[in-house]
């Protein structure tokens, strides 16, 4: 299972920069890990929630983030003043970033047949993810920085497993395709 894990990890780290990358208008998104030793429960004001998520496995996407720096990177995207960006613009913002980031991972689960579906994006205060509980001994996090037009936000996607069995391996090495249908319920 951890190469599973490993595997969903690198997946939604890639997902998480191109999106980014798409969305704001930017030439460039990158990730940095986290410096050794940080274990903040509250890594910003808000947090951005959403789920990927099928009978076999269930990824919880979270970014962490404050307005004002949202607010940075679209003065960037939109060659807008800073004094102009409405906050509902930014956490609209972070929320459609969290939507195309988990349509991102759907559609690499499609191309493996591994049935899943997508919740809507929330926003909720940052200090709620001291409530958060893992479902299960066996749910893994990761926690890593996507930097972009000069501010951080943090990332900490949660991965549980629930048969190991009906999860493929994926190749990797593929570059998946960002064209495709929309397919609308």
């Amino acid at each position: 299972m951890n190469e599973q894990i490993a595997q969903l990890k690198f997946i939604t780290r890639e997902a998480a920069q191109k999106r980014m990358v798409s969305h704001s208008c930017s030439s460039e998104a990158s990730i940095s890990e986290t410096v050794e030793g940080y274990a903040r429960r509250v890594h910003g004001n808000w947090m951005a929630i959403i789920l990927v998520s099928g009978k076999d496995l269930r990824i919880t996407f979270k970014v962490h983030f404050n307005i004002k720096d949202v607010k940075k990177i679209l003065e960037a995207s939109f060659a807008k003043p800073y004094s102009e960006i409405e906050d509902d613009l930014a956490t609209d913002f972070v929320k459609e970033f969290c939507n195309l980031t988990a349509g991102y991972i759907k559609q690499i689960f499609e191309k493996y047949e591994l049935k899943s579906g997508i919740s809507l994006p929330i926003v909720t205060r940052g200090f709620d993810d001291i409530f958060y509980k893992p479902t299960n001994s066996d749910e893994e996090a990761d926690l890593w920085k996507l930097d972009v037009a000069g501010v951080s936000l943090v990332c900490t996607p949660h991965f549980n497993i629930f048969n190991s069995i009906n999860i493929p391996t994926f190749n990797l090495d593929d570059s998946f395709d960002d064209e495709g249908d929309i397919e609308f319920l």
